[in-house]
This record gives structure tokens, sequence and C-alpha cells, in this order.
């Protein structure tokens, strides 16, 4: 309800994007997850390090190129359609490029990081990784959630929408890194 009434059209298209962009990101595990787990538990029934170390390999790898693929997905591909939306609008593309950065950076730390959680399930570690994923999950939320009152903040503390100087962008970073620290 905050960003419905604080955020114009332009910038709710924006943050709408961002998490548009988290929900196709993520789907493209293709669903190996369970595969991958279904292969660790069966080797950790039959503990076979060499076949354990390969497994271990091969998921790094494909949550690796995962991870490249989305990298040029949200780098490239989501950052060109950023800059042509907001060109289209008549706002200026630098403004949003920095929080669109640090989104795009937290989601492919945690695509990267992917491989463990089948390997954990696997091992039967399934209260360890239901922890770490409740963790994971407030802290993509709250990179949202910043990210969202970053933009909110850039509104209220600059109406017009452009940056008029550095003490401006001093004073919503710095509010905007006390709410983070903070939280």
């Amino acid at each position: 309800p905050l960003y419905l009434h604080y955020l114009n059209s332009i910038e709710l298209s924006i943050f709408f994007l961002f998490v548009g962009t988290g929900s196709i990101i993520e789907l493209l595990d293709f669903g190996f997850y369970g595969s991958i787990t279904r292969y660790f538990a069966y080797a950790s029934g039959k503990p076979n390090e060499y076949k354990l170390n390969i497994l271990l390999k091969i998921s790094q790898i494909y949550y690796r190129w995962i991870c490249v693929i989305a990298f040029f997905i949200v780098v490239v591909g989501f950052s060109l359609y950023l800059y042509l939306f907001v060109n289209l609008h008549h706002v200026k593309f630098m403004n949003y490029l920095l929080i669109w950065l640090l989104y795009g950076t937290s989601i492919l730390i945690g695509i990267y990081f992917m491989y463990l959680s089948p390997l954990l399930v696997g091992f039967g570690f399934i209260d360890k990784v239901n922890k770490i994923s409740i963790v994971s999950r407030v802290a993509g939320l709250a990179v949202l959630g910043l990210t969202g009152f970053f933009i909110i903040l850039f509104r209220y503390f600059m109406p017009g929408g452009v940056w008029t100087n550095t003490e401006d962008m001093t004073v919503v970073l710095e509010t905007l890194a006390g709410f983070s620290l903070g939280a």
C-alpha cells in the first residue's frame, strides 16, 4: 500500500520490473533442484567420496552457468529494458541504475549459491535448509523493500525527479543507509 500511495505510475512500473525480474531469474533452475537433491540423497546413502565430489562439481557448474545466464539477463537485458523504459518516460536512467545493480547483484549471489541447498537436503539437513531459506527470503525481501524505500525517498526528497546536487543525493543515501543498518 505504501508503494501505491507514494509512487507515481512510472516509479511503480520500475518497482514491478524489479519484482518481475527476480521471479523470472528464479525460473532458470528449470526444476533441476529436485533431481540434484535426489542424486545427493542417493549418493549419501552409499557414501562414495568420488561420486559425491563429481556430483558437487556438476551441481556447482550447473548453477554457475545459470548465474552467468542470469547475469546477462539482469545486466544486459533488463538494464537495456530499464534504459529504454525510463528514456521513453523522460526519467533519468542513472537515478535507477544503482538501485537496479544492487538488486540484480543480490539475485545473482542467491543463484550462485543455490547448489548448496540440494546438497544439504540430500544429506538430510532439511531443518538447516529451511532456516537458510527463511533467512534468505527475509534478506531478499529486505533488499526489495530497501529498493522500494529508496524509490520512495527519492520521490519524497526530489519532487522533480532529478538529482539537483550532491547534498540531495547524500541526504537520501544517508537515510537509506541508516534504515538498512537499523533493520
